[in-house]
C-alpha cells in the first residue's frame, strides 16, 4: 500500500485527559497511534471555533513506545484561561481526530466529580454505564478511578478494551486514576499524572487541587 494510504488510516485513538499541573490553567492530553512521528494538539476557545482550526494554537507532543503496536503521544497545554471551554483535536496532517472539547477548572467553591471502583472486566458494559452517568450528570468536572482498571496488566488487549471504553467520556473530562495491584507497567507507561509523589513512586502516589479541595492519591 502507498505511504499516503498509511498516513490517512493511522488515526489517533484512545484519547484521554488527565492533569499534570494546575487544572485551572493547564490540560494534559494523551493518545495512541500505530506509528511514531511528530504529533500535535490544535486548540482554541469554543467561542472562537467556527467549524475549523484556522488560527488555532498548536502544541507538539512527546512520542514514546507504548506496546507492541502503538506509540503514546502526550501534550501538556499551559497558559489556559480558568473556567474556559476549549475545542481541540490531536494527530497530524492527514490523520486528525474529530473535534473534542474540555473545560478548565475555575475557583468555584462547589463542584461535582465522579468516583468509580474496580473496572477489571466487562469493559463494554462499564463503558456504557460511564456514558450514561455522564449524560445524566453533565456537570461532572472530572473522575477518580480507584484502581484495578484491568485484570491482567501484561495483556495488551485488555488495555485496549479499557481505553476504548474510557475514551468516549475521558476525552471530554479528565480522569485521575489510582494504581491497583492488577495494574503495572502499562499503567505507568500510559497515564500522564502529577510528578509530585515520593521518590521511587512518582505518578503512582500524587496529589492535585481542584477548587478548595486537595486530592491525595495513594
Amino acid at each position: 500500500f502507498s505511504p499516503v494510504w498509511a498516513v490517512e488510516n493511522s488515526k489517533p485513538e484512545r484519547i484521554i485527559l488527565t492533569w499534570t499541573m494546575d487544572p485551572t490553567t493547564s490540560q494534559t492530553i494523551t493518545w495512541l497511534m500505530p506509528d511514531a512521528g511528530t504529533g500535535w494538539v490544535e486548540y482554541l476557545s469554543a467561542e472562537e471555533y467556527t467549524g475549523n482550526f484556522d488560527g488555532a494554537q498548536k502544541a507538539e507532543a512527546d512520542c514514546e513506545n507504548f506496546d507492541s503496536v502503538n506509540y503514546r503521544y502526550t501534550v501538556n497545554l499551559t497558559g489556559l484561561i480558568p473556567g474556559e471551554e476549549y475545542v481541540y483535536r490531536v494527530g497530524r496532517n492527514g490523520a486528525w481526530s474529530e473535534p473534542l472539547t474540555f473545560t478548565t477548572a475555575s475557583d468555584q467553591e462547589k463542584f461535582t466529580f465522579l468516583y468509580m471502583g474496580d473496572v477489571q472486566s466487562g469493559y463494554d458494559v462499564w463503558g456504557q454505564m460511564l456514558d450514561t452517568v455522564y449524560q445524566d450528570y453533565p456537570q461532572i468536572k472530572f473522575a477518580l478511578l480507584g484502581g484495578d482498571l484491568i485484570d491482567n496488566d501484561s495483556d495488551e488487549a485488555e488495555w485496549e478494551e479499557f481505553l476504548d471504553a474510557a475514551t468516549g467520556v475521558f476525552s471530554k473530562i479528565p480522569v485521575m486514576p489510582t494504581m491497583g495491584n492488577h495494574d503495572g507497567l502499562m499503567y505507568v507507561k500510559f497515564f500522564a499524572l502529577p510528578d509530585n509523589g515520593p521518590e521511587g513512586l512518582k505518578q503512582e502516589f500524587y496529589s492535585f487541587d481542584y477548587g478548595p479541595a486537595h486530592f491525595i492519591v495513594l
